[in-house]
């Protein structure tokens, strides 16, 4: 009788909620986000070419190799909270300042990783290091370039503000040309703040409300002076496909006020430096402060596909620029490859394909943000372990180092900006129907873009998780971004994550889901609510309201401890109670599974989560402030349920063959 009484509370707690949704959307509606709001980006067209300007210049393509001088910053800076934000007005960015006693801080380094006392910290923190510049480096275009800095960072070099970034996963650059004192001692400071708010992504919900994931802040990734001509490429953005048929844009920038002639030299390689075709041979003229498109195509004989199989199966583009002021070399590695959609199954290189994924944190228990080449390795070993061939980049675009890892091992990915969980909360919502969070939100995807889409390991993009879908507000936030998407990376499917809640209510609000080119599904039936075996009819429902649309199941789990039985159940909110014994998780993945693959219209699933990872705020579980849900533990112990899903993809990979 008890647990009827609690089954009853639950649903007449969903019900209330479904009814205050419909009033809620109803009262939107008025509100939605006017079309002809400006972007509120820098976005030139170049003979045709999208470039996002920013920071007084174009945003920079990585390059996987170049023969341009750089300047690495890494290792040991000076580092000191300022939870009181008084940095700035005590000129903590003053090369003359004392810094001896603040803290020694690796970076690449996570502030919360550092001190068992800063894992809780929010809020804004300095860092300082001195350098020197070689004389080399001056007459040239020197950039800034770091990536990786949470949430948001603000630079002072040699005591002068010369720029601020926020979004704490992308590649940035800053123009120190004339800020540099080449020769003689550099004082770089920067101030890193890992606070959000309603506008920013990732954005702040609802005040006390905790991000998804640990809010790791400080400098997470690189940091480097890269110098270069005063002509040089700003852009390259190369499609294949499997037949060998090749497409390349590219973007020359010419930082000089003078203009110059520029002779472009592309070339495609093997990886043992094997010519196999000369694709462009031209010349043109770029003006002084100004930007110059060039194009090449091709259709290769003899090429061989790329593939999660024969990941060996990559080619070097090689390109030079020539000017009078100087030269560069520089190279990616590509691979000739076609993923889509198409009569609701998915295809890689013209074959059916099943996408065998999961979704992955980058959090490290010594680390934290930070990935570490061994944890890189570790965790691509236990992916091939459990037969996987796909992974989410849950939520946010990762380290780029990871994504060269996919592109040798054959990973494909799908990557994701941290829109996360938009519209959950009044002051949240409010942000929807304004044009900033959208303008974030944009800028971060085209980074996201521009910086990966090179990669043959990246297939589709993903423009936010779990934001409210049923408000037309957020739907025009989706359109949107899709929009942008496809602006600047015509071919790549987009989807987004729908989150499911229980009973009718879903998919029955959902007003957003066919923006995107796939349905991706978060369902927790037998976590959160419902039972496991009711996953079926879940699907069946989001595919009579979207037939026309292949569906993924990009989350679905639960929490379990290593070693931990059935004996003891944990609180797990609305009076329920959570069984986090291993046998109940390989349990839910064997049932649902065995349900989820014999939907003819979904075409993968993506258990959350890879591995354990910090959680803000959730004293109450068997391991407190821990999402449990890996299918390996946070030190990357197997679990019972990683057996399961690797018994369940290694049948999957037979029937498809990759």
């Amino acid at each position: 009788m008890k647990n009827r009484g609690k089954i009853k509370r639950q649903k007449t707690y969903w019900v209330l909620l479904g009814v205050l949704l419909i009033i809620l959307v109803a009262i939107v509606s008025f509100a939605q986000t006017d079309e002809s709001i400006e972007d509120g980006l820098d976005i030139r067209d170049v003979e045709g070419i999208s470039v996002l300007w920013e920071h007084g210049m174009p945003y920079f393509t990585r390059f996987l190799t170049t023969d341009h001088p750089r300047l690495d910053l890494s290792g040991v800076w000076k580092f000191q909270l300022d939870p009181e934000n008084c940095g700035v007005r005590e000129r903590w960015f003053d090369p003359d300042l004392d810094d001896t006693d603040w803290f020694d801080h690796p970076v690449p380094g996570s502030w919360n990783a550092q001190r068992p006392e800063w894992l809780d910290y929010v809020g804004t923190g300095w860092y300082r290091t001195r350098f020197t510049v070689a004389r080399s480096f001056s007459s040239r275009f020197n950039r800034l370039v770091l990536d990786g800095v949470s949430f948001s960072g603000y630079v002072y070099l040699n005591g002068r503000f010369i720029g601020s970034h926020s979004g704490g996963f992308s590649q940035w650059c800053l123009d120190v040309t004339d800020t540099l004192n080449y020769g003689g001692e550099n004082v770089l400071a920067i101030r890193v703040d890992n606070q959000r708010y309603y506008d920013t992504v990732p954005p702040l919900v609802h005040n006390g409300m905790t991000l998804g994931w640990w809010p790791y802040g400080g400098i997470n990734r690189r940091v480097e002076i890269e110098s270069s001509p005063w002509t040089t490429i700003c852009k390259l953005a190369v499609d294949t496909d499997y037949t060998g048929k090749i497409h390349g844009t590219g973007v020359l920038y010419c930082r000089g006020s003078k203009g110059t002639i520029a002779n472009i030299r592309v070339r495609l390689t093997d990886l043992p430096g094997n010519k196999m075709a000369k694709l462009l041979n031209s010349q043109c003229y770029v003006r002084g402060g100004e930007m110059k498109a060039f194009r090449f195509e091709d259709k290769l004989e003899g090429i061989k596909p790329w593939s999660p199989t024969h990941p060996e199966n990559r080619y070097r583009l090689e390109i030079n620029v020539i000017t009078p002021d100087g030269s560069e070399h520089q190279s990616l590695e590509i691979g000739f490859r076609q993923f889509e959609f198409r009569d609701l199954a998915a295809y890689f290189n013209d074959k059916q394909f099943f996408i065998r994924g999961v979704n992955r944190h980058e959090d490290d228990p010594k680390t934290g943000q930070v990935q570490s080449d061994a944890r890189i390795a570790e965790d691509m070993a236990l992916l091939h372990g459990m037969h996987a061939n796909f992974v989410r980049t849950s939520h946010y675009p990762n380290d780029p180092r990871w994504l060269d890892a996919c592109d040798r091992e054959g990973i494909l990915l799908l990557e994701e900006i941290p829109l996360y969980q938009a519209g959950w909360g009044v002051r949240s919502l409010s942000a929807t129907t304004g044009n900033r969070l959208y303008k974030e939100a944009a800028r971060q995807l085209i980074e996201m873009i521009e910086r990966d889409r090179n990669h043959p390991s990246v297939v589709m993009w993903s423009i936010g998780n779990e934001c409210l879908t049923p408000y037309p507000s957020v739907r025009q936030l989706y359109k949107r971004l899709y929009s942008m998407s496809k602006r600047f990376d015509p071919r790549r499917p987009v989807t987004f994550a729908i989150f499911i809640a229980p009973y009718p209510l879903s998919p029955t609000l959902d007003i957003s889901a066919d923006i995107a080119d796939v349905i991706s599904v978060n369902e927790y039936y037998g976590w959160y609510f419902n039972k496991p075996e009711q996953i079926g009819g879940l699907l069946d429902a989001v595919h009579r309201k979207w037939p026309d649309r292949p569906v993924i199941v990009s989350e679905f789990g639960a929490g379990s401890v290593k070693g931990l039985s059935g004996d003891k159940l944990y609180p797990g909110g609305l009076g329920s109670r959570r069984d986090y014994s291993e046998a109940y998780q390989a349990y839910l993945y064997e049932v649902q599974l065995k349900y989820i693959i014999k939907k003819p219209f979904v075409v993968g699933t993506m258990p959350w989560v890879f591995a354990d990872f910090r959680e803000e705020k959730a004293p109450n579980k068997p391991i407190p402030n821990m999402d449990l849900k890996g299918l390996v533990t946070y030190h990357r112990e197997k679990k019972k349920a990683y057996d399961v899903v690797a018994a369940a993809y290694e049948r999957i990979e037979q029937k498809y063959g990759q």
